[in-house]
């Protein structure tokens, strides 16, 4: 919500949510229309389904439904939740990085939790364009910067 106020005060922009529980997905689509947002903010079901990245198998949103018209200039990760799996934020990057701009922003949330470190090194090696700042937060974050060549 707060991101699409921020975008509506700019006047351009879009917020896209990946969202895996179906009644929260709902009531957040309710809570954009009712403040006006709805051209500012959309909601995806995205339920848990199984990926595969390289040769492991992961739990990770169904982005059938992720349509997007310009490149991800941030990307905000809150989700999904760590007991669904070891390193349960991984496949982000790995599943949308062929749809980031020249320069996206990702902001990771959760980063004192020693996965969220591991994450960010697994990213780091696997990604030769990703920078790491780390946010000393309540229970911290990340602030990366994925740089794509020209």
């Amino acid at each position: 919500m707060i991101i699409a106020y921020c975008l509506k005060r700019n006047g351009f922009g879009r917020v896209v949510s990946l969202e895996n529980d179906p009644k929260y997905a709902e009531k957040t689509r309710q809570l954009l229309e009712l403040h006006g947002l709805s051209d500012f903010g959309r909601v995806i079901d995205g339920p848990n389904t199984p990926v595969k990245i390289g040769e492991k198998q992961w739990q990770w949103y169904d982005l059938a439904e992720l349509k997007l018209d310009h490149p991800i200039d941030l990307l905000v990760i809150d989700g999904p939740q760590y007991s669904l799996q070891d390193f349960a934020r991984y496949p982000a990057l790995p599943l949308l990085h062929e749809r980031f701009g020249a320069e996206t922003m990702i902001l990771l949330d959760d980063g004192a939790r020693e996965d969220v470190c591991r994450v960010v090194s697994m990213w780091k090696s696997e990604f030769d364009d990703v920078e790491e700042s780390y946010l000393e937060l309540e229970k911290g974050a990340y602030s990366l910067i994925v740089r794509k060549e020209s």
